[in-house]
């Protein structure tokens, strides 16, 4: 149930961004989200963290460990090449969406705080994440940096893109 939740909070997000070129898009990225939810439960490399208020889901990221494979590997080829032969372990985090009905603030930092506790435990080294060019100063606050740019993401209209990566040694929170 916390799934189909937290798929319709980043879909219901990305429709109010109107990243979303036809309902086939939206109908999609829907599917997506779902297919690597399974994907994660079936093989282990990640997994799905939601916050909740009351029951319902108020926000969500998707975790992926050290994947072979990413949607944004068309998008950000040479930097996701690098990462991969550099030999260290990361993760991607993907899928962040807050309710705009909560306390975007409070929700953010309690599940930006949870992701880091985990990759500690993991012993993961970078992190890495796909951003709107406006959220990039709140990441950059974090301790990210900007890796590259691109002004559409593959799949989604309107949706300008920034890779950001960090070490999880030089996060600040």
């Amino acid at each position: 149930m916390d799934t189909l939740q937290a798929s319709a909070l980043v879909v219901n997000n990305y429709e109010k961004k109107r990243y979303f070129a036809s309902e086939e898009a939206k109908y999609l990225k829907a599917q997506e989200l779902l297919d690597m939810d399974m994907n994660h439960r079936t093989h282990g490399s990640g997994f799905t963290l939601v916050a909740k208020e009351n029951g319902v889901v108020v926000g969500t990221v998707m975790l992926e460990f050290d994947p072979s494979e990413l949607s944004i590997d068309t998008l950000f080829p040479k930097e996701m090449t690098e990462l991969r032969t550099s030999g260290k372990s990361f993760v991607y985090f993907g899928a962040f969406a807050i309710s705009p009905e909560y306390s975007c603030t409070r929700t953010s930092m309690r599940m930006l705080k949870e992701q880091w506790r985990l990759l500690k435990d993991r012993g993961t080294e970078i992190g890495i994440c796909v951003v709107n060019p406006s959220h990039v100063g709140l990441y950059e606050r974090f301790g990210f940096k900007v890796l590259a740019t691109k002004a559409n993401m593959t799949g989604l209209s309107q949706a300008p893109a920034v890779l950001l990566g960090i070490k999880s040694n030089e996060v600040k929170l």
